[in-house]
């Protein structure tokens, strides 16, 4: 008899967060691992979230990045940390930071391709992370930001672009309260503009990545229904003199013919014209008054934070295929020992 063995590998993806400091990177972290452990699919096993607390244990948020020298050092101890975690393919790894630097981004997509794994990026948008930062500043003294280092931050964010590889597929999640009560709400559709807030915060505001946050919701522009027609005049035409050692030009004189097919089309132009102005006459007869059911606005449809979660871990787990392999994250290993003789 022939034993056969079958070895089952379980590929955890990796989900990076990325947004302004102090939007609620945090808590949204901690509440998706709880959603990915209940997923019905049961592909999650485990949830592993990184960010500075946990690597930089012996400093405060504003330490981390009060120089060029100890953000890099940070960055540095996250990348490495979310390393570590991505050979162990039972857990979900979670990266929560600002990861405001696409380059950066970059180095954490090269890591996901390098393991095989799946990859994605949550934008979190909040236009009240100023406001955010100063409460928690209240509660825990000198632990945050300061309000300078806040708006260096938000000025050198690199907002995502779904165009490149290492930010697809990318998920855009605005934290913004909506309600005194403080309840989070996420409304469809405004993701878009709080996406185009934060960009006008940024010095990285470019013309084309303001076009390609307004695409991203689909919303594409409707053409334009207007007829046109366009009139050319035969008598503008050149006609270059076949001479040798000639460099001028001769105008052309136009046909008889020519002419008259000119003529003819220029007063089907105005008798059209003429025909839609007589169509699009305003009525002078009385309208009636819209009643009170037609005066009442349907509300606008509205997901929970919660919701939103599950469409993300619906979507990555169940749709996206893990990154694969290529020649920019492979390791060459040399065959011979390296042995000194």
């Amino acid at each position: 008899s022939t034993m056969m063995l079958i070895i089952i590998i379980i590929i955890m993806p990796c989900l990076v967060l990325t947004g302004h400091p102090c939007v609620g990177k945090t808590e949204f972290a901690k509440k998706l691992g709880e959603r990915a452990l209940q997923h019905p699919s049961g592909l999650v096993t485990a949830v592993e979230i990184i960010n500075e607390e946990t690597v930089c244990v012996d400093q405060t948020k504003s330490e981390c990045y009060i120089t060029s020298h100890a953000e890099k050092s940070t960055r540095s101890s996250l990348k490495a940390t979310v390393d570590r975690s991505l050979r162990n393919r039972t857990t979900l790894v979670i990266c929560d930071s600002m990861n405001y630097i696409k380059g950066y981004r970059y180095e954490l997509h090269c890591l996901s391709k390098a393991a095989q794994q799946q990859h994605g990026v949550v934008w979190l948008l909040n236009s009240q992370a100023m406001e955010w930062n100063r409460r928690r500043n209240e509660e825990k003294e000198d632990y945050y930001f300061t309000e300078s280092q806040m708006k260096e931050l938000i000025q050198r964010y690199e907002p995502p672009d779904a165009r490149n590889r290492w930010d697809k597929p990318l998920w855009r999640v605005d934290l913004t309260p909506l309600s005194d009560s403080g309840t989070v709400i996420v409304t469809d559709g405004t993701t878009n503009q709080a996406a185009q807030d934060a960009l006008q915060q940024s010095v990285y505001n470019m013309h084309d990545l303001s076009e390609a946050i307004t695409s991203e919701t689909g919303a594409a522009a409707a053409p334009s229904t207007k007829a046109t027609t366009t009139v050319t005049s035969a008598a503008s035409t050149f006609k270059k003199k076949q001479g040798a050692g000639s460099s001028s030009f001769k105008r052309a004189r136009p046909s008889d013919r020519t002419v008259a097919a000119a003529a003819q089309q220029k007063k089907e132009v105005k008798t059209g014209a003429a025909e839609e102005t007589t169509s699009t006459e305003i009525s002078t007869e009385p309208t009636t008054a819209p009643s009170v059911e037609e005066q009442q606005v349907l509300p606008e449809k509205r997901k929970t934070v919660d919701e939103q979660m599950d469409d993300i871990l619906n979507e990555f787990l169940l749709n996206v295929a893990p990154l694969k392999e290529g020649m920019s994250t492979r390791q060459h290993v040399n065959a011979q020992s390296n042995v000194l003789h």
